[in-house]
Parts: structure tokens; sequence; C-alpha cells
């Protein structure tokens, strides 16, 4: 069964690089990839077996051909570049931290994992089917959730968010340029001192933008971009508790607790 699972990966990977294929590079088990190394091939990395998943490790050097990640798989860059496209498969999961340049696709299919943490550059990031990507760091040109995936963003740059079909976006932080949202997707946006302006058709391709406050007291600004559907319908504003209330409420708990030991 394992052997029949590799043949067909292999088979689609070949498919998916086309006819610029100079072989494949395997890691089933744990690894790193440094500076100067450089790699042409298409890197596959999957687990040897069940009870041992594998764990590669990109802390500089160069991948010009396209990275699939399967199984519980883990691929970690900190640094080095990708230049050809990641894709994670399966329970795999792919952490993008430091200075690693993704300059291709990113992508997540069925329940894999995609974190990102730090500085790095991501041109296009997808989440697909059941996936989750996380971002906490870093900047992201176009981040796309599709199918039932989760997006949850604390920190960040992100150029544009737009979600599709039943994708369930959180968002608590980081600086987001543009909102777009149709189908059945839903945008929780959590923070404070929220309000909204409707540009009445005055900007095209914007229906308005919206402003507050993260919990950490951070200004946002998010303008909402215009399209099929309203993408301000897609929205659901969580109110948070602003940092002065956390303090005075863990205050009071604490002049609480001290006046019960005290009796």
């Amino acid at each position: 069964m394992k052997k029949m699972k590799i043949l067909l990966i292999i088979i689609v990977v070949i498919t998916c690089a086309g006819t610029n294929v100079s072989g494949i590079i395997i890691f089933d088990s744990d690894d790193v990839i440094q500076h100067g190394d450089f790699y042409t091939e298409q890197i596959l990395v999957y687990d040897a077996s069940s009870d041992f998943p594998t764990t590669l490790e990109m802390t500089g050097g160069v991948i010009n051909g396209r990275v699939f990640c399967y199984d519980r798989s883990t691929f970690s860059v900190s640094d080095g570049q990708i230049h050809s496209g990641l894709y994670s498969y399966e329970n795999s999961t792919i952490n993008i931290s430091g200075w690693g340049d993704i300059s291709d696709d990113l992508i997540a299919y069925d329940l894999s994992t995609i974190n990102i943490y730090a500085e790095s550059p991501v041109r296009r990031l997808r989440s697909r089917d059941q996936s989750v990507v996380n971002i906490s760091g870093g900047y992201v040109a176009e981040l796309e959730g599709y199918s039932q995936s989760t997006i949850n963003i604390a920190g960040g740059s992100i150029d544009l968010v737009v979600c599709y079909g039943d994708n369930i976006s959180n968002i608590g932080g980081g600086e987001i340029g543009y909102l777009y949202a149709e189908d059945s997707s839903i945008i929780n946006i959590y923070g404070y001192g929220f309000a909204y302006e409707h540009y009445e058709g005055i900007v095209p391709g914007r229906e308005g933008y919206l402003t507050g406050f993260w919990q950490d007291g951070t200004a946002f600004t998010i303008s909402l971009a215009t399209g099929n559907d309203v993408t301000y319908d897609h929205l659901n504003l969580h109110v948070v508790p602003e940092p002065g209330t956390v303090f005075l409420l863990g205050f009071g708990c604490l002049a609480l607790r001290r006046r019960r030991v005290l009796r």
C-alpha cells in the first residue's frame, strides 16, 4: 500500500512539474537543506512510516523545483529561496519563518496546516479543502481561502484577503489592505471601536472601509472590495475588551481575592 501511494505521488509530481523536471529528490527521514545547497529537482517530503513523521528544515540554499509535502511530515523554512511553489497535502505542516523567500504559490490542501511566523515574503497563499492557515507575521501579497478551509490572522501584513465557498477567516491583528468575500464564507473580526463608512459607488471596486482597534490597542483600517457579493454582509464583528479594561478587570479580581483572603 505504501509503495503504491508513493508511486501515485511521484506520478502527480511529474504531471504538475511539466517538461522541466530534472529529477525527484525524496526526503523520508529528518534532514536539513542549508546554505550552499542547490536543487533543480522536485522535492518530495513524506513519512517512512506512520510512527516516524519526517522533519525537513531549510536554513538556506535554493530550490528551483516544486516542493510537495505529504503524510504528517513537517517542512520548516527559516531561510533560503523556493522558486517554483510549495504544497502541503494530507496532514503535513509547513512552517515559514525568518527570511525564507517563497516567490511562487504556497498552497495547503486536505487537512494540512501552514504557519507563517516572521518576515518571510509570500507572493500568493491559498488554503483549500479543510486546511488551516495561521499567520502571525511576515508579508503575504494575496491570501485566498476556499472550500471549508480556515484562516487565522493575528499579525503580519497582507495586501488582499479573498474568501470563497465555506471558508472561515478569523482576524484579530495585523495589517490588512483589502478584504473580499462571497458565497457562504464568513470573516470574523476581533477588536473594538468599530466604525464602517460606505463609499456608495464613489470609489470603483470598493464598497467602503472598516476602522477600529485590535485588542492590543493598535488601530487598523481595512478597505472592503466589491464584487459579486457585498463583503460587509460576510463580516461578524466581535467586540473584545480594551487593554485598559482587561487591566482593570484583572486588578479588580486580584483586589477581590485579596479581600477574601484577609477575611
